[in-house]
């Protein structure tokens, strides 16, 4: 029961780190302007580096938090696979968090030439 707790608390850490850092990480990113103003170029840009700084904070989660802390509590072999799910679990909910991203990729995919041609 206590090692429950234990894993419980983990999962609450990374979500409460998750709650503080992604609107960080998204806000970063905001742009004033519509992205039809916007060279593609830029764009792309962009993209790249939310998609780079999205990765560097998974790793850092990874290896000081969830790391750290399942070495702390001296986590059994069988559970070790706990967290690579936990860094999925961590990886989905922090790229469905990033709004700008979502709208970036909408406007780049709605405009390629391959789906415009489709849809004429």
């Amino acid at each position: 029961m206590f090692f429950l707790l234990k894993l419980i608390l983990l999962v609450f850490l990374c979500f409460l780190s998750l709650l503080i850092i992604a609107p960080i990480i998204d806000h970063l990113f905001y742009i004033d302007e519509s992205e039809k103003y916007i060279s593609f170029k830029k764009l792309i840009l962009y993209i790249f580096l939310h998609l780079i700084i999205i990765c560097l904070f998974i790793y850092l989660l990874h290896n000081y938090i969830i790391y750290y802390y399942l070495k702390y509590i001296n986590i059994n072999v069988k559970y070790d696979k706990f967290k690579y799910i936990l860094d999925l679990i961590i990886a989905i909910i922090l790229v469905g968090l990033q709004r700008n991203l979502r709208h970036k990729l909408t406007f780049i995919s709605n405009n390629h030439p391959i789906r415009s041609k489709l849809i004429e």
